[in-house]
C-alpha cells in the first residue's frame, strides 16, 4: 500500500513531530529521518497516453488456436476432467493401444472414465465398463475440421 503525504500534510506532521522530538532530546536529522521513512516512497507511473501501443498490444492478429493433440490425464481407474475449451475428446486404453470412446465436448463439460461406467462426456454415456487393470487415457484433439477438396468436373 502506497502512503501519499501532501505538501501540507508533510508540514504540519513535521512541525508536529518536531515540537515532539525536541521536547525529547532528538535533533533535526533523526526527525527528518523519521519523516522519510514514515511517508515512504512511490515510484512515479507514465501516464496512459506516453505509453506505446507496444507495450499492451498483442502481436497476434485474431485468436491463437492449438492445432494439435494435448493428453489432458492419463492413469488408472477411474479418470476424470474438466474440459477447459471446446475440442474432440478422445479416451485410450494405453494398455491395449485402442481407442475407447471419441466425441466432440464444449466448454465446461466433464469427462469421466470408470470401470463400472465406462466413458461420460457431460453425463452422456458413451460405452460401457472398461477393464479396471487398464492404463487409460484423456486425450484433447484441438485440429480444425479438414476440408475435403473440391472435385473438379471434366
Amino acid at each position: 500500500m502506497r502512503l501519499r503525504v501532501s505538501v501540507l500534510q508533510w508540514l504540519f506532521f513535521f512541525e508536529l513531530r518536531s515540537v515532539e522530538l525536541f521536547a525529547n532530546g532528538v535533533n533535526v536529522k533523526k526527525a527528518a529521518l523519521l519523516l522519510i521513512l514514515v511517508s515512504g516512497c512511490a515510484p512515479s507511473r507514465p501516464a496512459m497516453d506516453q505509453m506505446t501501443p507496444d507495450v499492451w498490444r498483442s502481436p497476434h492478429e485474431g485468436s491463437v488456436e492449438r492445432t494439435n493433440t494435448v493428453s489432458a490425464t492419463q492413469g488408472r481407474l477411474p479418470l476424470v476432467y474438466l474440459v477447459e475449451s471446446p475440442a474432440m475428446v478422445r479416451v485410450m486404453d494405453a494398455t491395449a493401444g485402442r481407442e475407447v470412446a471419441r466425441a466432440p465436448a464444449a466448454q465446461g463439460q466433464i469427462v469421466s472414465v470408470d470401470a463400472n461406467h465406462g466413458v461420460h462426456i457431460a453425463g452422456q454415456s458413451l460405452t460401457g465398463p472398461l477393464p479396471a487393470e487398464h492404463m487409460y487415457a484423456i486425450e484433447l484433439d484441438f485440429a480444425p475440421p479438414t476440408a475435403t477438396p473440391a472435385r473438379g468436373g471434366r
